[in-house]
């Protein structure tokens, strides 16, 4: 009855673990990482710290194994290279090897649970950002086309954020279809995103305008948009 007994502790603080990790993954989702308070990162860390604490108080009363007091402070502050050495000690060559790996898998459990967090307080956090490329302007005389669209880099931060936006940049079009200059006609309101859309639309190749049979330069106008969607 007391194997079972420490056996089912051990699995609910396991399961304690999983939830403290999912909870801070879901404040990072919800209020980014650059507006995450200190008080919310400590009260992780203690709780992370306190739980992995119990769980070998708990594990080392119930093999008997004598708590020293050198290994204690070890497990709190370096938890991942003592809790093998302990697996080993208390368990044996074999039963320490399955146990350091089970541990190991645990880990990538509390990643997971992490992950799955962000994702329920902010899926845009975790989905690839959705780019529409600019459309095409009209082919009519006098007007540079679109031979070959760049597409922007979405600034991670704003990602993490979920901040999208859609500005338009006036570029123009040398007589060889380079970008001679690009600025902003309207922008998104967000710094990051135009020029995020500046470098885009200086990398975009045109088709140059044609008056009179000859290539010329001109004006065009791209838009941009920046949307949080699963593709």
């Amino acid at each position: 009855m007391a194997r079972f007994t420490a056996r089912s502790r051990k699995a609910l603080i396991i399961i304690s673990l999983l939830l403290a990790n999912l909870a801070y993954g879901m404040a990072y989702g919800y209020r980014s990482p650059e507006r995450l308070s200190a008080s919310i990162e400590g009260t992780y860390l203690l709780s992370i710290t306190l739980l992995i604490f119990l769980w070998y108080h708990v594990d080392s009363t119930a093999k008997n194994y004598p708590r020293s007091s050198m290994l204690n402070v070890s497990i709190v502050g370096l938890s991942l290279v003592a809790l093998p050495y302990y697996f080993f000690r208390s368990r044996g060559f074999a039963k320490g090897a399955g146990a350091t790996v089970l541990s190991s898998l645990m880990l990538l459990g509390f990643a997971v649970s992490y992950t799955v967090g962000i994702c329920i307080a902010n899926p845009g956090a975790i989905a690839e950002p959705a780019y529409r490329a600019p459309p095409a302007p009209p082919t009519t005389p006098g007007q540079p086309s679109i031979k070959t669209a760049s597409l922007p880099v979405y600034p991670r931060s704003l990602v993490e954020q979920g901040v999208g936006g859609r500005n338009i940049v006036r570029v123009l079009v040398g007589a060889d279809g380079s970008v001679r200059e690009a600025t902003i006609e309207t922008s998104s309101g967000e710094s990051l995103l135009d020029s995020a859309a500046l470098e885009a639309a200086r990398n975009t190749k045109f088709n140059p305008a044609i008056v009179d049979d000859k290539a010329v330069s001109a004006y065009a106008l791209l838009p941009f948009d920046f949307s949080l969607s699963y593709q």
